[in-house]
């Protein structure tokens, strides 16, 4: 929960922020639904920036994460309150289900 922390004091801060939530990879691999991970992005000088409280990486490797969605209570209700997404877009269809469901 360390990138909601870190969005939460971002936002206290007046400054941008969103959670995101992917995979992190830096070469190719077969995503596994057990890697899904959470980081943060803050808005500085017209970008978002990345910030991986967890991953103690801040502003490097951003070619390594894999965003799947923008963490927000919208998306998370629209759900059911459940912070996996099942999701279909125009070219991609992407499933992710909790392990073990």
């Amino acid at each position: 929960e360390y990138a909601y922390l870190f969005t939460t004091l971002m936002r206290a801060n007046r400054i941008p922020s969103r959670s995101l939530m992917g995979f992190v990879y830096p070469n190719n691999a077969i995503l596994d639904p057990a890697d899904i991970h959470d980081w943060s992005e803050y808005y500085a000088d017209d970008t978002w920036r990345l910030v991986d409280p967890q991953g103690k990486a801040f502003e490097k490797n951003q070619s390594h994460y894999i965003a799947m969605r923008i963490n927000d209570h919208n998306t998370i209700a629209a759900n059911g309150g459940n912070a996996y997404l099942i999701r279909a877009g125009q070219g991609l269809d992407v499933t992710l289900n909790r392990p073990g469901s």
